[in-house]
């Protein structure tokens, strides 16, 4: 019932009136110790410490004080709760015993207050102070784990605590002269702070916060280690906030507003013909812009057709500028003619070298279309140049002039003696250096003197003035060069045999027949005909022919023939050639068939021996019977 709850109020509130008791005796003992030893402490220091030690074993005063207001504030609290049952159930018949109750709660409050505002007064006559802060130094003040306020405590034997009822205040509770040095110490040190304290805060492009920050955090670290100040940078927003004293935020703000400064960029595209010129050959066009505009770095996109400037807005403004002027130049002025098609190549050049060095050289832009129409874009002084260009290379003609076989190592190899007499040294180093077209082509300033073996022609390209001059050259060395010739038959299957390399020299027996005899120019085999040409001076060419008749009579002695059937011909060939070659890897033999003359020709290293093993393999396989030899190693 309402009664009862009011009874169990009131025994609650006169527990906690003796509790209230027990604290203001110990209240007022503390009071008595702290004046007591205050007096003592002026003139004994000693007496001071110990203090302090009595102090810290009474714990905080004011969080006793604290306790016991919070245990009041819970009793009253539940008084107002047993005071509103006590209205709601004064209808009720029985209501006696609820009006004794409400006088004794309200006697119960009145003595509470009266505690709480001896508590007060107690509290008051306890030396203290209050410390008020700035909100953002809170964590500073408390310390990790709380070890700035467990310093201050154990430096000046104070009680310090925050100040329950005030959000950003300590409370300082000891002996007077304590109190104020805790104070000082802290003033000290919210000073020291609020130097630490400056901020400063740079906007940005948004863009730009990747390389402010760097990678991995890299520059803002750079930033931070360089000038001493905490940088915090928002990416979304574009803002860096900066904390730190006064002359660590400034260094930081420099350098941030210097990285922002540096990072500006520009882009602007460009027609895909101009991308040789936005370029230049290797790049040379991109570094000179780069080296006059002092941009950081010029990139180029050739498939978007793109560039691109990072740097300061100054240079970037100076690259499109530039860039806006070159190929506004080449876009303005333009010109298109007509070459013979056969002078494209020449104009393209081998890999595009010719074309591009005209680019690069007058900064035109060419391109090359069908039927051998060129278009020239560019400035006019760069067309201009172009145009000449291009047509100095169209004014120019080829010929062709045959020369004889023989002469083709003597053409292109064989050096000019050096003429007494020259006129410049050094010209006659170049001369002693050149084969015979090389000279003429040097002479003359053609663009080509060149011999086509397997055409047996001498090819001469260049200016028409040129290309006469050569042409007339030419004519008088192939008429001064003109050898002597003779004609020697051989036996065809000799013919693998004469071209093959072998000893440790890996020459020919045609390659050593020219090192025995220096003035034969060549020595060429026809198969089909059976017969060498050997060309060159009188005498040579008479001993490199008795030579070969010499190698040709000492290879009768390993050479031997079989008549074999015209349709036997092809057992003897097998499929696809195999039956012949392994006859030779077996014997080590060089065979030669004729169709036409029903006729198997061998010749074995060996000598007749080997030659008659072959033989008779090759009648073994025309009657279709088993091969006789044995098998041999493999022919190298």
């Amino acid at each position: 019932s309402a009664a009862e709850k009011a009874k169990t109020a009131v025994q609650q509130s006169y527990a906690a009136d003796e509790e209230v008791l027990t604290w203001k005796e110990e209240a007022k003992a503390a009071e008595q110790h702290v004046a007591t030893f205050a007096e003592k402490m002026l003139s004994l220091d000693a007496k001071k410490t110990e203090l302090r030690v009595k102090l810290s074993r009474m714990g905080p005063l004011n969080k006793k004080l604290d306790a016991v207001c919070t245990r009041l504030d819970a009793v009253r609290t539940k008084m107002d709760e047993l005071e509103e049952a006590m209205m709601r159930n004064e209808t009720n018949e029985d209501n006696s015993g609820i009006a004794d109750a409400r006088a004794a709660v309200d006697a119960a409050r009145a003595k509470q207050d009266a505690v709480t505002a001896e508590l007060d007064e107690i509290a008051g006559k306890v030396p203290s102070v209050e410390i008020p802060f700035s909100a953002d130094l809170r964590q500073e003040i408390l310390g990790r784990g709380g070890a700035t306020l467990d310093q201050l405590r154990a430096d000046f034997g104070v009680a310090i605590e925050f100040t329950p009822d005030k959000t950003n205040c300590l409370t300082v509770v000891g002996a007077k002269e304590d109190c104020d040095a805790t104070k000082a110490a802290v003033d000290q040190m919210l000073e020291n702070l609020a130097l630490c304290r400056k901020t400063a805060t740079v906007t940005f492009d948004p863009s730009i916060a990747p390389s402010l920050i760097g990678a991995r955090g890299s520059n803002i670290e750079r930033i931070q280690n360089i000038s001493g100040a905490k940088i915090k940078v928002t990416s979304s927003e574009g803002t860096a906030n900066i904390v730190g004293t006064q002359e660590a935020v400034d260094a930081a703000e420099a350098m941030i507003k210097q990285h922002v400064a540096n990072s500006a960029q520009m882009a602007m595209k460009f027609d895909r013909e101009l991308r040789d010129v936005v370029v230049g050959k290797g790049g040379a066009t991109i570094r000179k812009i780069e080296e006059e505009s002092g941009a950081k770095k010029i990139r180029v996109d050739r498939d978007a057709c793109i560039i691109s400037a990072f740097g300061t807005q100054e240079a970037c403004d100076k690259v499109k500028k530039f860039y806006t002027e070159l190929l506004g130049d080449l876009q303005a002025g333009g010109m298109t003619m007509r070459v013979d098609q056969r002078m494209v190549a020449l104009i393209i050049g081998k890999g595009g070298s010719t074309i591009a060095d005209i680019q690069n050289t007058t900064g035109a832009i060419i391109n090359i279309g069908d039927g051998g129409k060129v278009s020239i874009r560019g400035s006019r002084d760069a067309v201009q140049a172009a145009r000449e260009r291009v047509e100095d290379l169209t004014r120019r003609e080829e010929i062709k002039i045959p020369y004889p076989r023989a002469l083709w190592d003597l053409l292109t190899t064989r050096p000019l003696v050096a003429p007494e007499g020259g006129e410049d040294g050094e010209r006659v180093q170049q001369e002693e250096r050149n084969s015979p077209l090389e000279e003429i082509k040097f002479q003359c300033g053609c663009d080509q003197v060149s011999a086509i073996r397997s055409e047996a022609n001498v090819v001469i390209r260049g200016r028409r003035e040129a290309v006469a001059e050569a042409k007339r050259m030419l004519a008088e060395l192939l008429h001064d060069m003109k050898p002597e010739t003779k004609i020697v038959a051989f036996p065809d299957v000799l013919s693998a045999h004469l071209t093959r390399r072998s000893g440790t020299d890996r020459m020919t027996t045609f390659d050593r027949l020219k090192a025995e005899h220096p003035g034969v120019y060549g020595i060429d085999m026809d198969r089909k005909a059976g017969t060498i040409t050997v060309s060159g001076e009188g005498p040579a060419v008479d001993a490199c022919a008795k030579a070969l008749g010499e190698v040709f009579d000492a290879a009768k002695d390993n050479m031997g023939s079989v008549a074999v059937a015209g349709n036997a011909i092809g057992a003897v060939i097998g499929t696809g050639g195999q039956t012949i070659a392994d006859l030779q890897r077996r014997h080590k033999a060089d065979i030669n068939v004729s169709r036409e003359k029903g006729l198997v020709t061998v010749y074995c290293p060996a000598g007749q021996d080997g030659v008659a093993a072959v033989i008779a393999d090759v009648e073994a396989v025309v009657k279709g019977e088993p091969m006789p030899s044995k098998a041999g190693p493999a022919k190298n």
